[in-house]
């Protein structure tokens, strides 16, 4: 999707110079000659970013950004000043801008910080200004979007879930799989609904086992859930059952269990039964990682703000611009499940019916993306990029050993395991490491 842009300057020449430098970077832009022409523009369009000078006729940029972001929260700001002033930069700062640039501008610093500032940027931004903001949202089960991509995916799962095919979801750890598994069986209405770990089974499945959940599952759905890790005799075994409620050319017949199967990955043909990913391929179902649909950030936050304020008793019932701001803006490495931890976490720590920024974590603060890179020296072993992107994000989620490995996409025991490996430890309990007191 083409990002779209709005130069705000009162100097005309030097406004549309601007927007000509960004149009060539691939970007729609518009350009304004004061705030409250920039007003009138974003009463007619949504913009992915607005780049507004600080001293204009009329209202200035600082009271523009103000404006921004109690109507528009995920829209971008950039401040730019000729005056080279820091206080009235960091009051553009204090205000939500997300930047600022000092004229002269130069041209690759600008369009550098221009795209460090989209690339993480939602497709779809919320304009209340924006009369006919009406863009719908769709629910499948629990789940909640607005994207395109997940609007989309819910109508095939609907589809599939009118059908007794099996079924294989695929994504990143922690987007959602389970969930999505789940809508499917809730909307098909029928049986019980059976989920069997085997990333982390009680014990190992062994034909015995395998024969018991299949039993029990019986006029219901199964959720294998990451089904990689089941071994290859049980998946031939799998495949034989379902090839027992379909015909010659995959269509649904009588059977007596529906199957799921999620998986964080496409199937590999070399460590995979072809037979089962022969069966599997024509009804798969891709979930995109958090990151690449931030237009439904905002949707999920608002049901776990709502579950949790049951759960724990709160009332929390509104989400500041600044909070959504932030929270758009986070790349979320762990996707929903870091999202949940993230959201579950505030709601305990909030004190009145607001999620104020504070209550967020550090590293969603610390959201530009300049400050979220890893740069990789090569050659590199991938002991040693393991090892750095550990320490990473356990400094960003200020040393919490389970949030980290929600973030991760680990489990406690695991990190655990890596830490001892990699001989990391927790400054706070390093004995290296004293505290004085008067």
């Amino acid at each position: 999707m083409t990002r779209k842009l709005l130069v705000v300057d009162d100097d005309e020449s030097f406004g549309r110079s601007l927007a000509e430098l960004l149009a060539t970077e691939g970007y729609e832009v518009d350009w304004a000659g004061s705030s409250e022409s920039a007003l009138e523009s974003l009463a007619a369009n949504s913009y992915h970013l607005v780049l507004t000078d600080l001293q204009m006729p009329g209202a200035d940029g600082v009271s523009l950004v103000t404006q921004l972001r109690t109507s528009c929260p995920g829209t971008r700001v950039v401040m730019i000043t000729g005056h080279g002033s820091i206080k009235t930069s960091v009051a553009a700062l204090k205000e939500g801008a997300d930047d600022y640039l000092l004229k002269p501008i130069k041209p690759r610093q600008l369009t550098a910080l221009v795209h460090a500032l989209l690339e993480q940027a939602p497709d779809y931004v919320h304009n209340r200004l924006l009369a006919d903001d009406r863009r719908p949202d769709v629910r499948f089960g629990r789940l909640h979007a607005r994207s395109q991509a997940m609007i989309s995916l819910f109508g095939r799962a609907r589809q599939l879930a009118g059908t007794r095919l099996p079924v294989l979801v695929t994504g990143p750890t922690g987007s959602g799989k389970t969930e999505l598994a789940r809508a499917i069986h809730d909307v098909s209405g029928n049986g019980a609904l059976i989920l069997i770990n085997l990333r982390s089974p009680e014990q190992p499945i062994t034909n015995q086992i395998l024969d018991e959940i299949l039993s029990k599952g019986e006029g219901g759905t199964l959720v294998f859930e990451e089904i990689t890790y089941l071994e290859p005799k049980l998946q031939r075994e799998l495949t034989q059952r379902i090839a027992r409620g379909l015909d010659s050319n995959n269509r649904s017949a009588k059977s007596s269990a529906r199957f799921i199967f999620t998986a964080d990955g496409p199937l590999d043909p070399q460590a995979f039964d072809p037979r089962l990913t022969h069966v599997l391929q024509p009804s798969a179902l891709e979930i995109p990682a958090l990151r690449g649909r931030l237009d439904d950030v905002y949707l999920i936050a608002a049901d776990l703000i709502d579950e949790f304020s049951s759960q724990y008793g709160k009332k929390v019932t509104e989400i500041p611009a600044e909070t959504l701001r932030l929270l758009q803006s986070y790349p979320w490495p762990g996707n929903v499940r870091e999202l949940r931890s993230v959201i579950e976490q505030a709601v305990v720590l909030a004190t009145d019916t607001s999620l104020e920024p504070h209550l967020l974590p550090k590293m969603i603060h610390g959201s530009k993306a300049s400050e979220r890179l890893l740069t990789i020296a090569i050659p590199t072993t991938i002991d040693s990029v393991e090892r750095e992107v550990i320490l990473r994000t356990l400094e960003a989620h200020e040393w919490n050993k389970t949030a980290a490995a929600e973030a991760l996409g680990l489990s406690r025991r695991s990190i655990y395991n890596k830490l001892e490996a990699y001989g990391i430890q927790d400054p706070a309990h390093d004995p290296a490491v004293k505290t004085e007191h008067s």
